[in-house]
């Protein structure tokens, strides 16, 4: 089974074998594995998810990719965002996500989004 983005779309092949989120949730997983974010956007608006990490050090992020599922290339078409993060710490770990444009500051974000991750030996 692939994963699935909030639209519906399989994005299987940006996520790998890593742990999958995609709503507001909590997630246990061991140091070592790989855990996905997966947020749709739309880079055209202006508007794009950003996060914080409290506290800071338990997980690495391996990089973010994105990918549009319009069936035709349309200017101001939005895209799934996969934030691909590996667990290197014990711990529990927030993750804030905030959908905003940069030039307006994160005060005037329209979207957060809240994962707690909780990270085992």
């Amino acid at each position: 089974m692939g994963a699935v983005a909030p639209e519906g779309n399989d994005v299987s092949e940006l996520v790998g074998d890593a742990v999958v989120l995609v709503e507001e949730e909590a997630l246990d997983v061991k140091v070592g594995d790989e855990v996905a974010v997966v947020l749709d956007e739309n880079p055209s608006t202006g508007y794009g998810w950003t996060y914080k990490e409290d506290p800071e050090g338990l997980l690495k992020e391996l990089g973010k990719e994105s990918k549009s599922f319009a069936e035709e290339k349309m200017i101001g078409a939005g895209v799934t965002s996969v934030w691909r993060f590996e667990a290197i710490s014990a711990g529990e770990v927030k993750l804030t996500y905030f959908y905003y444009r940069p030039w307006e500051g994160e005060e005037t974000a329209i979207y957060k989004k809240e994962f707690i991750i909780k990270i085992k030996e």
